[in-house]
C-alpha cells in the first residue's frame, strides 16, 4: 500500500452522508477505494455482493462528479468462514504498486 497515504487532501473531502463504507482508502491523487465488508450465509454471497454494489452507486457517482476516481469493492466473508472471490479481487487491487506477477 505504498501508493496510498494516510492523509492526503488534494480536493474537497467527500461527505459520505448516511452511506458510510467500512473502509475508505484515499490515494495521494484522486483515487478512492471504498471497501464494504459483509458477512452473509454462504448461499447468499452473490446476492450480498450485488446489494452492496447497488447501495453505493449514488455515492460513487457523487464522488466522480467532484473529480474523484472512486471504486466500490464489496467483499464477502461467509458466516462460517468461507472467503468469497471478492476478497482476492481486493487483495489484487491493493497490490497495484507491487510486481504484476507477485504471488501471495
Amino acid at each position: 500500500m505504498g501508493c496510498f497515504s494516510r492523509r492526503s487532501r488534494t480536493r474537497q473531502s467527500p461527505q459520505y452522508n448516511q452511506r458510510k463504507p467500512d473502509i475508505v482508502i484515499h490515494s495521494a491523487s484522486t483515487q478512492l477505494i471504498m471497501v464494504e465488508l459483509t458477512v452473509p450465509y454462504e448461499n447468499r454471497m452473490e446476492e450480498a455482493h450485488i446489494y452492496k454494489m447497488e447501495k453505493y452507486v449514488n455515492l460513487n457517482k457523487e464522488l466522480e462528479d467532484v473529480g474523484y476516481k472512486a471504486v466500490v469493492m464489496p467483499v464477502e466473508v461467509g458466516a462460517r468462514g468461507l472467503i468469497g472471490s471478492s476478497v482476492y479481487g481486493l487483495v489484487t487491487k491493493l497490490l497495484i504498486c507491487g510486481k504484476k506477477d507477485q504471488k501471495f
